[in-house]
This record gives C-alpha cells, structure tokens and sequence, in this order.
C-alpha cells in the first residue's frame, strides 16, 4: 500500500512540474510570434506603394482574361458583319513595255552531216543531212544491206571530236578503207568510175581544184584521165591504194587488145584477096598457079569492107574499155558536206565496233539557238521577231525559222534564232533561257494594272485618279500595248495623267 502511495505522488509531481513548463514555453512562442507580427507591419508601411500597385496590376489582368471571353450579342453581331471595302490603288508608272515569250533552248550547229559506213564494193555510205534525207545505195552483188553493214568494222578514227574537217579529209577508216570528205551540195549516190559525167563530177573536180591538185581548166564533168590521176595520188598521200574498176584484173583489155589484133589481120587477108582478084582478072587464070604471093591460107576471106568495119568496132571497144577501167572511187568512201568547213561534233562509233548506224557527226555553217515552243503559242511567233537572251554575249538575235516537229507528247513547235554575233562562242548544247519579243512599245510609255481600265458601252476607256483629299476623278483615256498584266494609256487631254498619279483598281469608289 505504502509502494502504490508514492507513485501516485511521484505523478502528481510530475504533472505539475510538467504543467510548469508549459507555462514557461507559451509565453516564449507568444513573444516570437509579437515580433514577426510588426515586422510585417512595418515592412507594409514601408512599401505599401509596391502592394497596392501589385493588387491593381492582378486586378487589371484578371478583369481582362475575363472581358477577352465574355462577348455580347452586339459584339458578336458586329464581327460576323462584312468589314467595310477599302479603296485599292495603283500608281502610274512609266516603262517600257514588252509583251515577251519566255522559252528554254539549247546552243547547236545550224547544219548536222551524219556520216554512215554501209558498206563497200558498190554498197554505200549513207549520208543525213539537215533535211534529214537519206541516200543509200544496194549493193551490186545483191548481198542484204543489213548483211553488209554488220560485216564491216571501224578500224580507225582518223579525227577527234572539235577537229576542223575540209575537202579531202579522211574522217573514218572502215574496214581498212578510208571514208574522204569534200565540199558539195549533191549528196553522194553512186561509184564514181572512169568516163562517168554528170553535175556529181564536177563537184568532187571543183574540190580537188580547191584543194591544188586540179586546174580550172580541168573541171569537165567528166571522170577523165586527169581526174584519175589526181584521185590516185590523193588515196596514195593517206596510205591507200585507189580502187580500180577491175580490180587489179587486166584479163578483159587483153582480150580487147587480141580482138582488135584479129580484125586488123582479118583485114589484111581481105586486102591481099581483093588484090590477087583484081592480077587474076588482068592477065588470066593461066598466071594462077605461078603467082605464090595470093595464097592466104585456109578459111577463105571476107570482103575489105566488111573486115574494115570489125576492126573499127574493135577499137571502137577497145577505146571505151581503156576509159572505164581504172581509178575509180566506190560510193562508200566519199561523202559531200554543204560547207567547205566543218567541225566534228560526235564520233558515236568506237574503234573496233560494228559500223552501223552513224559513224561521224559534223556540224557545218554557224551556230545557232533552238527552243521547242508550244503550237498555240508558236503560232503568234513571227519569223524575224527580236530575241533577247540572259546571256548578255548574244546580240542582234531575232527569229530565223519556225518549223512544226511533232514530240511524243504532243504537237511542238520548233523556233529557230540566229544571231549576229556572240552565239559562235557559246559551247553546243549549252543550255540558255530567252525571251521572243512579239511586240514592245516605241520606248517608255505610261501604264497601269489591266483592272484599273474600265470600258463603257460606247466604248469609252476611263481611269479613275485619286486627288488630293480623297477626292476621285473619272478620266478618259486612250489605251495601246498590253503586257505582263499591264496596259499602256495616255491622257486623252495630254496633261491630266503623269507617272507617279494614283489610279484606283479596285475596292469601293
């Protein structure tokens, strides 16, 4: 009993002791809490200028943020309303006027020659021109050309691609043959053999005299002996051998020859029968056996006249055969080009691959600019319209030709350029933008934008000008060149529009 007395004791001391701590600690916490209580004070009365401005800047954003969502009947009425129309203007200005094709093109020689290797021994050499002619010839031992012209190879290519090429150049070896080049406007159609005439002749004669090698005497249209001649001494300085009609083979003159030997004997017995006749019948059949000299053998003969016409055939044949067989030129190697100078502008064959097709392109004359042009809009091209080009190196170029090609996807128009001067230094198939001019005002002229001309139902053309204050005035006025979206106009009183006055286009007026 004693034990549980004194705990109780011991807790009641506890509890005061512990209800005066408390009493010690409240009065701490309260003395704390005083002093953060005016230092707020006092920091309020020292910026209160800062809290009052904050509070209205708070209030200020939350009053808009809710104005900016809250909208009322008139408001939304107001913005669903079309705004008023403005008045659209423009100014007068003053320029040349172009009316213009724009066109993409490329640089090339004015005339392609292409060059083919069909074949030799009376198979010939094709030849393109420009005018995208052709001319072949068949071969004479009725060999398939596609035959021929897989047969045969190229074996050298003689020239470069940029390389000049004139009158005796050999552009091409075929199959150990040489491929010449000369001058003319007849295109090459047949083996140029001994005593053949003909405008064809002549020409390749007109070369040779350019070159040195003939006279202009020489020039007979006729393959002679003095054209042999030369011809064979041109193959020989390239290397060659000239081709002969017989090839080598002189069988068929010696039979000439000993054809014209028999008739001259056929001829001689003849005369010696004629004779022996003409001593029988003047001293008698007695003086027949005694005269040896009339014994001419065994055949019997014919009459003088009849053996002096074989002889004369003979020779007659013999003539002619000397003057076809020779020197000859096969149709597969020479060509003629309309320019006495040309340029190689492609080599498409490689030595040692089959000569089909094209073996040697050349550009001949100038060079010139071609652009494929939409048929509609080709057809308001004219042939010598101005041409102008961005690069600046051209000059005085204008329309030299319009021909109709037709492309895969349609029907084009090709427009060809030419140029005084500046193209020539330009690479082929460089590419190169320009413009056809199809018309152009006669120098600087005062224009406006199409909408600010207005056409009334008489016909009069009016703009309207604004002056000072706003104030719009209807002007009439006279319209000429329009262009890029613009017209040209003029005053009709000479004075009331000037570049920089103001024209509506637009908006209400």
């Amino acid at each position: 009993m004693k034990q549980v007395t004194m705990r109780k004791k011991r807790s009641k001391r506890e509890h005061i002791t512990d209800a005066g701590m408390r009493e010690d600690i409240v009065p701490m916490n309260e003395a704390v809490h005083t002093t953060r209580k005016n230092a707020i004070g006092r920091w309020l009365r020292a910026h209160w200028i800062i809290v009052v401005a904050a509070c209205s800047l708070l209030f200020s954003v939350f009053g808009f943020m809710l104005g900016s969502t809250i909208r009322s009947p008139q408001d939304v009425a107001a913005s669903q309303q079309e705004p008023e129309p403005s008045l659209i203007t423009a100014t007068v200005t003053q320029t040349e006027l172009v009316d213009g094709v724009d066109v993409h093109g490329t640089i090339q020689p004015e005339h392609i020659v292409e060059l083919t290797g069909q074949g030799q021994d009376g198979a010939g050499s094709g030849q393109t021109s420009s005018g995208n002619q052709t001319h072949d010839s068949a071969s004479s031992t009725g060999t398939s050309q596609e035959t021929i012209s897989s047969s045969l190879v190229v074996t050298s290519l003689p020239v470069a691609v940029g390389d000049s090429v004139g009158n005796g150049t050999v552009v091409a070896e075929i199959s150990g043959r040489p491929l010449f080049v000369f001058h003319g406007t007849i295109p090459a159609y047949r083996d140029i053999k001994p005593d053949d005439q003909g405008p064809d002749i002549a020409q390749l004669q007109r070369a040779l005299v350019d070159m040195g090698l003939l006279k202009e005497k020489q020039i007979t249209s006729v393959f002679d002996s003095a054209t042999r001649n030369v011809v064979d001494t041109l193959y020989a300085s390239h290397g060659y051998r000239a081709e002969r009609t017989d090839d080598g083979d002189d069988s068929a003159l010696r039979q000439a020859r000993a054809a014209v030997r028999a008739a001259r004997r056929q001829l001689q017995q003849a005369q010696t029968a004629a004779t022996c006749t003409n001593h029988d019948s003047s001293k008698g059949s007695e003086s027949e056996t005694d005269d040896t000299s009339c014994t001419i053998g065994d055949g019997g003969v014919i009459s003088v006249q009849d053996a002096t016409q074989d002889l004369v055939d003979a020779q007659d044949a013999l003539s002619l055969l000397e003057r076809r067989t020779g020197i000859m030129m096969p149709i597969g190697e020479i060509s003629f080009i309309p320019s006495s100078q040309a340029t190689v502008s492609e080599l498409p064959v490689p030595v040692g691959a089959n000569a089909s097709g094209t073996v040697v392109s050349l550009s001949t004359s100038g060079t010139v600019y071609r652009a494929s042009v939409d048929s509609a809009v080709a057809a308001t091209i004219k042939q010598g319209m101005t041409v102008t080009f961005d690069a600046s190196a051209m000059q005085n170029c204008s329309v030299s030709n319009i021909s109709d090609a037709r492309a895969a996807s349609g029907t084009s128009t090709m427009v060809t350029v030419s140029c005084d001067r500046g193209m020539d230094a330009i690479p082929s198939n460089t590419t190169v933008d320009a413009t056809i001019i199809r018309r152009a005002s006669n120098g600087k002229v005062l224009t406006v934008p199409l909408s600010a001309v207005s056409k009334a139902p008489d016909g009069t053309t009016t703009v309207i000008v604004r002056k000072k204050g706003d104030r719009l005035l209807r002007i009439p006025v006279t319209t000429g060149l329009n262009a890029n979206g613009r017209i040209e106009i003029a005053g009709t009183d000479g004075s009331s529009i000037r570049a920089g006055t103001t024209v509506v286009v637009g908006g209400k007026s």
